[in-house]
């Protein structure tokens, strides 16, 4: 039974790892930030990854740039 507790306990721990990623509007100087996104806001299937993926693209087609 402790087992299975520190398990749950790991397994939320390690959902909650990711940082925002910052996008730079150059020309601007305009901050935007991608992620984290928590699970209960992933809809259609997509994971947290693909999610944060389709934000920078579209940050980078309107000129953003990723901030390291």
């Amino acid at each position: 039974m402790l087992r299975a507790f520190w398990v749950c306990v790991l397994g939320l721990a390690l959902c909650g790892c990711t940082e925002a990623i910052q996008m730079r509007n150059p020309k601007t100087g305009e901050i935007a930030k991608c992620g984290p996104y928590p699970s209960d806001m992933i809809v259609g299937g997509d994971t947290q990854a693909q999610r944060e993926t389709e934000c920078i693209r579209d940050f980078q087609r309107q000129g953003f740039e990723r901030v390291p």
